[in-house]
């Protein structure tokens, strides 16, 4: 089975000249020891200790399942 997810988060934030917002994304990989995380959960992350080369993140909780 695989304990892993790809954490998409989106930020966004007011360019500091234009004041135009601008939508950013960053991929995180977490760690699912239970997995549970479907495509489309909405997850909390929390920092970890480095478990592979770029995984260096937990899945804390399912906040939302997806529908």
């Amino acid at each position: 089975y695989n304990c892993d997810c790809c954490v998409l988060c989106f930020s966004s934030d007011p360019n500091f000249r234009y004041k135009k917002i601008m939508e950013s994304n960053k991929h995180y990989k977490a760690h699912d020891a239970e997995n549970v995380c479907n495509i489309g959960d909405i997850v909390r992350i929390v920092e970890a200790k480095p478990m592979s080369k770029d995984k260096r993140w937990a899945v804390a909780e399912v906040v939302e399942k997806a529908r």
